[in-house]
């Protein structure tokens, strides 16, 4: 990603630019091609070429056949055309984290970070995500009721059943 596209996605999404502080600065939009969704089917144009070649499939096809379709695909960094890729670890860091974060990483590397509360992870998560809870002090109630997710921690586990 250019600096271009890296301000302007900082500034777009309001995150903390890392090594920018507090200065706002516009250099430009990005390349139209990496932003562009000529079809209309909210995916991205040069995605939709990366993995199917064509702009055939919706933000609501599954061509893969793993139960997520592309427009979570996208969100989430899996792969439509590999059904082995749809789940993923999202990380919990009470200090680290943010509502805004993906929690697709432990802490904040530019692109991804982690979610602030365990009730905010199982909300983003899929069937067959793992989530992973950094060491840290959590105080919320929180039901895994129909939910076919593991929650994995950090640090001794306290809490009742």
């Amino acid at each position: 990603m250019t600096l271009t596209k890296w301000v302007l996605l900082c500034c777009i999404l309001a995150l903390p630019c890392a090594g920018l502080g507090s200065l706002l600065i516009y250099l430009g939009g990005p390349d139209a091609d990496s932003v562009s969704d000529r079809d209309g089917d909210g995916l991205l144009d040069a995605w939709e070429q990366e993995h199917f070649g064509h702009l055939d499939f919706s933000a609501d096809d599954d061509p893969d056949l793993d139960g997520v379709a592309n427009e979570a695909e996208l969100a989430r960094g899996t792969r439509p055309d590999d059904a082995s890729s749809a789940t993923v670890t999202l990380f919990v860091s009470r200090s680290a984290g943010q509502l805004s974060y993906d929690g697709l990483a432990r802490q904040w590397d530019g692109s991804h970070g982690p979610k602030p509360t365990i009730s905010t992870a199982l909300f983003s998560s899929l069937s067959g995500d793992t989530i992973h809870v950094l060491s840290g002090t959590y105080l919320e109630d929180v039901t895994i009721s129909g939910m076919n997710v593991t929650v994995t921690g950090e640090g001794l586990i306290k809490g009742t059943p």
